[in-house]
């Protein structure tokens, strides 16, 4: 199939060397030592729920699932309530 006669013996294949290098490399988040704390978390999902993301959202799911918005999974999180202050 490769080209490779059947009395290729197993050395071959334990020694052989790829034809294509493999492609990977480091991102940021490989240099990542310290944990995220929970205040940042907060901070993003604060972010993430503003007044004009949330709408945006459930507008998008309710148009891919039209006939049951959250499904038996809550994709999308509760609207958060205002907080007086």
């Amino acid at each position: 199939m490769a080209g490779y006669p059947n009395t290729t013996g197993l050395d071959f294949l334990r020694h052989a060397m790829p034809s294509i290098k493999p492609t990977y490399f480091k991102v940021k988040s490989d240099f990542v030592w310290v944990p995220i704390p929970e205040s940042g978390l907060l901070g993003l999902w604060k972010l993430f729920l503003e007044d004009t993301t949330y709408p945006l959202l459930l507008e998008v799911k309710s148009k891919v699932d039209p006939e049951n918005i959250f499904g038996h999974e809550q994709s999308i999180p509760p609207e958060p309530t205002k907080r007086q202050t």
